[in-house]
Formats: structure tokens, sequence, C-alpha cells
């Protein structure tokens, strides 16, 4: 004789409802962790396959070759800096205090008018 039997039916109703409601939460606990285990394989094999694919570039000789291109193209950059830099005649503000990217007061000119003046030169004191 089961302890179902002496119990009331209403009682056994509630009993039976409330075992499926505990199976389809067990259900879907277990659901959960198999997603986040999923999730977690995932994760690793992408992983796995960047790890792979960057060894294979490597080994290719394709990184090394990329890394070569920047440079060369950083010491471009460099070089033209420093080609502009010898052009460049700063005003008085950015003499005092240091260039500032963007100032419309000072000067790209080239070599042959270095001697001329500057607005912002000082041109001496006027004979009174």
């Amino acid at each position: 004789m089961s302890r179902l039997d002496t119990v009331g039916v209403d009682q056994a109703a509630e009993v039976a409802a409330l075992r499926a409601e505990l199976a389809r939460m067990r259900a879907f606990v277990i659901d959960q962790a198999d997603h986040e285990a999923e999730i977690r394989m995932r994760q690793q094999l992408c992983s796995e396959v960047g790890r792979r694919r960057y060894q294979e570039g490597r080994s290719a000789g394709y990184l090394q070759a990329v890394a070569e291109v920047k440079r060369a193209q950083h010491e471009i950059v460099d070089d033209l800096d420093l080609y502009l830099t010898r052009w460049h005649v700063c005003c008085g503000p950015c003499r005092r205090t240091g260039h500032k990217p963007g100032c419309t007061r000072c000067q790209a000119r080239p070599r042959v008018t270095f001697g001329e003046l500057h607005p912002d030169d000082f041109t001496g004191l006027e004979a009174t």
C-alpha cells in the first residue's frame, strides 16, 4: 500500500502537481547546465582554432611580412615629419609655450624665405 492511498484525492492531485513541477525544474536546471557547458566548449574550440591559425600564419611568414610593411610605413611617416619640421616656423606664442597643432599663426615656408621676418618677430625699437 502506497502513501498515496492514505491521503485524500485533493492531496494526491497536489502531490502529483508538485512532482510534475519538480520534474520541470530539474529538467530546466539540467538544460541550463548543458547550455553553459556548450558555451564553454564553443569558446574553447574558438580559442584553439584562433591559436592554430595564428601559428599557421606565423609559420608561413605572413606576420613577419606585415610587421616589416608596418615598420616601413612608420619610417616613412617619421621621415616626412622630420622634413616638414625643417620647413616650419613657429609663431611667438608657440615658441614660448611649445607648438600647438592647428595653430594658424605658424608658417610652413621654404628655406629661402627664412631671412624674412615672421609677423611675431621682434623688429626692434623704433627710433624716436
